[in-house]
């Protein structure tokens, strides 16, 4: 995968399957299990985890960082908000093991990445106005201040003692850490910051 198109296709044919899946489930045994197997291969194989914002090759090495229309832009998100869908109700009608806990809550995590990366790039024809508030260009009672996840408390302490069943989990553990903790410089005192699993707002101090 190496471009946007490539990232709109592979989403648009993941929620076109999960759909006939479901709507076969009268037909086809195990179609939870099937919607949930190629959601967590898709996102833990198949769309690579963006590199952090500060990587200093990330204009070489990441496609994240190619320009893209406020179309496509919209697409994606959309899309991906439908697949998340699909994974949310497949995941949950199906009985819970540790390794399955460990590899459902990595395969949101690496979702909510793809979301932040492409909120975040300014449209190249019509930026959006969501993006240009997460940059800290949309004005506001926060003007210049960008906002961002905090996982140190949430996502990367909780994730400490998953049972993650292949090694190339626990690396692509270790990347989406890598995206987020990039941000630290947005989640600083006076900043309103989105947790993972927890809100709260943090202004001059307070919480």
């Amino acid at each position: 995968m190496a471009s946007w198109h490539d990232l709109q296709l592979a989403l648009r044919h993941l929620d076109h399957v999960c759909s006939l899946l479901a709507y076969q489930s009268s037909t086809i045994d195990n179609t939870y299990l099937h919607r949930v197997a190629v959601i967590q291969h898709t996102f833990l194989s198949v769309i690579p985890i963006p590199l952090p914002h500060t990587h200093p090759n990330r204009s070489q090495l990441c496609f994240y960082s190619q320009p893209l229309n406020y179309s496509e832009q919209l697409d994606i998100l959309r899309t991906l908000m439908m697949v998340c869908r699909h994974f949310t109700a497949a995941a949950m009608a199906l009985e819970l093991t540790r390794s399955f806990d460990a590899t459902r809550v990595l395969t949101v995590s690496c979702m909510a990445a793809l979301a932040d990366t492409i909120v975040r790039i300014p449209a190249a024809d019509t930026p959006c106005r969501f993006t240009l508030h997460m940059q800290g260009a949309g004005g506001g009672p926060f003007p210049g201040t960008p906002f961002g996840f905090d996982v140190q408390m949430t996502f990367a302490v909780q994730s400490e003692s998953l049972l993650f069943p292949d090694a190339h989990l626990a690396a692509v553990r270790t990347r989406v850490l890598d995206y987020f903790h990039s941000q630290k410089k947005y989640c600083t005192r006076g900043v309103c910051a989105v947790s993972m699993g927890t809100f709260y707002a943090v202004w001059r101090g307070r919480v």
